[in-house]
């Protein structure tokens, strides 16, 4: 029996490849990519292709902006106090802040407004060959589309127009999805997922068109014409479709520690984003100075009524001291007091009578239903009135006003928010109108209460003063008012003149603008490189993806890093299962790579200790065993040493078949003891070999193999021949080698290229590990070159130098001589 209690010798090719190395290996990933190169070949022209239709298909888009100062200092102005109205009379500022300005600025209201004074509701395109380009505003586009908006509307989708005759044209539509928009109600419906939408009709340039979903009139431009290689057509895109798109568009940037803004926006229309950027500002200034003077002008109209009111009084006072005798003696002493008094009194219920209106004015446009900006224009205190319930109340309602108005900025005008706020507020008027009443009940009183004293003191002197005493009473009432009247008509004067002289504190700096001649995107440049990267990535991403996920062993490196059983050789790929037959094997490549393979099995075999045997297995059928162990007897015997090779396969025997002998007595016969060695050793055309089949397959294949027949047989030929080479059953399948490789001095495991699973590694190590494979060694089977082998066994480009061509002289010879 063999001794298989060896260490591995150390010799070329053959050393450890340190089984299980997780290290990457940068050559074998740069030979698959290699072998791989026409991915390369076909994804850059592919990705390369792509990128040129991107940049081809894709509108141009570029950039605009603004630059504008926004103001957010809006005080209370005082327009200067009297004996009447102690406190003077305030204009009432709005309460700014940036935030609400930029809020204000990206608000449906505003963008709503300025779409108003626009004319997008109609956009033109041009289709090229790549693209449909958006025309604004352009002089030489054929024609222009007067829409009927009484009509629905088919909006959004595209409208094409191709000329017939310089009358005539044909209009088509094919959308599956659109939107029908009715103007007079500011509606629309989407329609998408359904059948699309169908139309072909011949149209007469000037005369309107109509059906279902469309009204309008197509009209020729004078001075334009259509040119035959491009396509037109049109959208009707209603402002409300339009509100959402550019909420989402216009991007605003406060600068950081100042108060102006920059307003940009993206399109592939320049000429349409510049008019529209400026257009939001202009309407942005216009609608700040509209609530500016909708204060002053709550002010202005509570003066008016004011003034109103002292101006029939002084006509009432000058009528009658004009009926009084003007010839009375003046009233002195005590009389005169009193007389001063009463006009103290009458300048009092002056002031409570200003209240009252103030009061039955605001409790007028409560009850009227006007504006909330109209009722808490006027402060309380501009008439004097020092109730802190009413004041505390008008502050409430002018802070929730702000608040629903910030809301309705940023948010539906039915959202929750909004709503709930209108409920507090309606709660806050219900509030102010029931304290209203009660402070004019507390007044009416007062100025009764007066009214009294007034009468009591005048009857007090009537006797003294008669008809001078009635001269003075009028002459008080006419003075007072007088004064009343001047002062109201000097703050109507300053109330008017500072309306006027509103100016907007906010301003465009710098107008709408293109930030740069380059477009935005595409971009070429990144464009093109990304497709240069990707239609390199994708195809290694590819490569090496198929490897992860590739279950096949395809080279001697993978082989390596799989195991630390050493490889002796790689076998060159060979069509031919006989090819140890032909004339020229001798000479062939792959004869070189069993050479390689024999003096290695040479240099693993201790002649000193009598090792001759070889055993040949694979891990499962297929792998090329039988033809590894025929070739490599057959280079041995041709090098003149008599070898022998056994067919111990007797399950599926195969090389019978490959060295062209029957099989009717063998192996099996003789450990069955119904045979000699001298019956069982047959010769084979190959000088120096013979071969023993494997004979009729017997019931109990595992039990004669592992008899002292088949050890006695091993031993009887290492007396007679230099070699012994056992063909044995696939370790992988059956334990017949296991009792097999016992007698064998070197066990050779041949795995193919392409074939063999990885797994089948994992298994030989598991073998090797449970020490059921001692003295094993891979051969790399079915190697083909330039295919991520090694050409002619690694070594084959040092050694079958002059074989190819060779074989290639006798290809040709055998042409010759064909042809002749």
């Amino acid at each position: 029996m063999a001794n298989n209690n060896y260490n591995y010798p150390y010799y070329p090719e053959a050393n450890p490849g340190g089984g299980g190395n997780t290290q990457v290996d940068l050559a074998e990933i740069f030979r698959k990519i290699r072998s791989k190169w026409y991915y390369f070949a076909i994804s850059t022209p592919l990705f390369l292709a792509f990128a040129f239709y991107s940049i081809k298909s894709s509108p141009r888009v570029f950039k605009v902006e603004a630059t504008m100062m926004i103001g957010t200092e809006n005080k209370s102005q005082n327009l200067g106090t009297n004996q009447y109205l102690p406190n003077g009379i305030q204009l009432v500022g709005q309460k700014d802040n940036m935030l609400n300005e930029l809020a204000i600025l990206s608000s449906r209201k505003l963008i709503s407004r300025t779409l108003e004074s626009l004319d997008f509701e109609v956009a033109y395109f041009e289709k090229t060959t790549f693209k449909y380009i958006e025309r604004y505003k352009d002089p030489i586009y054929p024609f222009e589309v007067e829409v009927d908006w009484t009509h629905p509307q088919f909006a959004v989708g595209y409208i094409e127009i191709e000329p017939i005759s310089e009358t005539q044209a044909t209009l088509r539509v094919k959308e599956k999805e659109y939107f029908i928009y009715n103007k007079e109600d500011d509606t629309y419906q989407e329609i998408k997922g359904g059948d699309a939408y169908e139309v072909e009709e011949t149209i007469t340039f000037g005369q309107p068109f109509e059906n279902e979903l469309m009204s309008f009139t197509v009209n020729p431009r004078e001075g334009a014409s259509f040119q035959e290689s491009k396509g037109y057509g049109f959208k009707i895109i209603p402002n409300a479709l339009y509100t959402a798109g550019y909420q989402q568009l216009v991007e605003i940037n406060r600068i950081p520690d100042a108060n102006y803004i920059t307003l940009n926006i993206e399109g592939a229309t320049p000429n349409k984003e510049i008019r529209y950027i400026d257009s939001l500002c202009a309407t942005y200034i216009r609608m700040r100075l509209e609530q500016k003077n909708s204060f002053a002008q709550g002010t202005i109209n509570f003066i008016s009524a004011q003034l109103s009111a002292v101006t029939d009084s002084l006509d009432e006072a000058r009528t009658a001291l004009a009926n009084k005798s003007k010839n009375t003696n003046d009233i002195s002493g005590s009389v005169g007091e009193m007389t001063m008094d009463i006009q103290r009194k009458e300048e009092k219920v002056g002031q409570l009578n200003i209240q009252v209106n103030y009061i039955d004015q605001r409790l007028k446009e409560i009850n009227s239903q006007q504006s909330l900006d109209m009722i808490i224009a006027a402060a309380p205190t501009t008439a004097g009135i020092q109730d802190p319930n009413l004041i505390a109340l008008m502050r409430e309602l002018r802070e929730l006003n702000e608040e629903k108005r910030e809301k309705e900025l940023t948010s539906a005008a039915n959202s929750i928010e909004v709503q709930n706020l209108k409920v507090r507020i309606n709660g806050k008027l219900s509030q102010l109108k029931a304290s209203l009443e009660n402070v004019k009940s507390t007044l009416k009183y007062q100025i009764q209460t007066v009214r009294r004293q007034i009468g009591q003191a005048r009857g007090r002197v009537s006797n003294a003063t008669g008809e001078s005493l009635e001269i003075k009473k009028y002459s008080s009432q006419f003075f007072v008012n007088e004064d009343l009247a001047n002062y109201l008509r000097q703050r109507l004067a300053e109330a008017s003149i500072s309306k006027a002289a509103t100016r907007p504190d906010s301003y465009i700096l710098d107008q709408a603008r293109l930030s740069s001649t380059e477009p935005v995107s595409p971009k070429k440049g990144i464009i093109i490189a990304s497709a240069f990267v990707f239609s390199l990535l994708l195809p290694l991403v590819l490569i090496l993806g198929l490897d992860f996920f590739d279950t096949k062993l395809r080279s001697a490196d993978q082989l390596k890093s799989m195991t630390d059983i050493p490889m002796l050789a790689t076998l060159l790929h060979e069509k031919k299962s006989d090819a140890m037959f032909e004339q020229d094997f001798i000479l062939s490549p792959l004869a070189e790579s069993f050479r390689y393979l024999k003096i290695n099995v040479d240099y693993l075999l201790d002649e000193a200790m009598d090792q001759k045997v070889i055993a040949v297995t694979s891990m499962v059928k297929g792998e090329g065993k039988t033809f590894t162990s025929s070739h490599l007897a057959s280079v041995m015997a041709l090098s003149g040493k008599k070898t022998v090779i056994i067919g111990a396969d007797i399950r599926r025997p195969q090389l019978y078949k490959r060295l062209r002998q029957e099989n009717e007595v063998g192996l099996s016969n003789f450990l069955a003891g119904k045979a000699g060695l001298n019956e069982i050793v047959k010769d084979t055309p190959i000088h120096n070999l013979d071969i023993i089949t494997s004979g009729h397959r017997p019931p109990n294949p595992l039990e004669i193999l592992n008899s002292a027949r088949f050890e006695d047989l091993v031993e009887a030929l290492k007396v007679q021949y230099d070699y012994v080479i056992i063909d044995t059953p696939p370790v992988g399948l059956v334990s017949d080698f296991l009792v097999l490789n016992q007698h064998a001095d070197v066990e050779l495991v041949v795995i193919r290229q392409n074939y063999s699973r990885k797994d089948f590694v994992k298994e030989a190590n598991e073998l090797k590990a449970s020490e059921k494979l001692n003295r094993v060694y891979y051969v790399l089977n079915d190697v083909k070159i330039g295919k991520g082998g090694y050409g002619y066994g690694r070594y084959g480009s040092r050694y079958g130098y002059g074989y190819g061509d060779d074989e290639k002289k006798s290809k040709k010879k055998k042409t010759k001589k064909a042809a002749k």
